[in-house]
């Protein structure tokens, strides 16, 4: 390769590392998946070697980022995960106090709530305070026992991992489910001054809509 070639590689190989970290994935899994010898696929990563298109097409779905990701020179970063283990112990550690929060929000006492549930005070009392692990069935019981859905138990914190990934999965399946041409005006980003627009228009009142409306009406005609 020459220099130009070297360089490309070299940002390529970055470009490449990044997605698969930012996707929670090893070398020797890309590895796997491609058929190919780990230390092959490392060598793309150190810009050692180029990739052929459809290799980065391929790679691009497995790793969930827009092809385009490896045109340009711009990493992804903010990796969403890094310690699964951390996570967990986080996650356990706060949501015997969501329960109570949601248990008091519906001004039910513990007593009555653990009488609901068949267990006794102290068991819910443990579950409150995360010295026990809120099982699914357990969470079921709660939820339903307080007239709330498994949802409301969900981390609502701006900042958790979880709610970023649900909100980024949840708007996937929403394009998913548009008319083609709506999802190809979506994902145009210089139509983002009409879509923001829209928003403000859904937010308006009726009777400001209804003015404006009119406006518009006095302009055309």
């Amino acid at each position: 390769m020459d220099n130009a070639d070297q360089i490309r590689a070299s940002i390529l190989g970055v470009l490449i590392k990044d997605a698969r970290i930012h996707a929670g994935r090893s070398t020797a899994e890309c590895a796997e998946v491609f058929g190919m010898p780990e230390e092959e696929f490392e060598n793309i990563e150190r810009g050692k070697s180029f990739p052929d298109m459809p290799f980065l097409e391929a790679l691009a779905m497995y790793l969930h980022v827009p092809f385009e990701h490896f045109w340009g020179n711009v990493t992804l970063g903010g990796y969403p995960v890094s310690d699964f283990t951390d996570l967990l112990k986080s996650r356990r550690a706060g949501i015997g106090a969501q329960v109570q929060k949601l248990r008091e929000g519906k001004g039910t006492s513990a007593e009555d709530l653990a009488k609901a549930l068949k267990i006794e005070p102290g068991e819910l009392a443990k579950i409150e305070d995360g010295s026990t692990e809120l099982s699914i069935s357990m969470a079921e019981r709660i939820v339903g026992a307080l007239d709330l859905s498994m949802r409301d138990l969900q981390d609502k914190d701006g900042a958790s991992p979880l709610l970023t990934h649900e909100q980024q999965q949840k708007l996937i399946q929403e394009i998913d489910k548009m008319p083609d041409d709506l999802r190809v005006f979506v994902m145009n980003t210089s139509n983002q001054p009409y879509l923001k627009m829209a928003m403000n228009l859904s937010e308006m009142e009726v009777n400001k809509m209804r003015d404006f409306a009119e406006g518009i009406l006095d302009i055309t005609l």
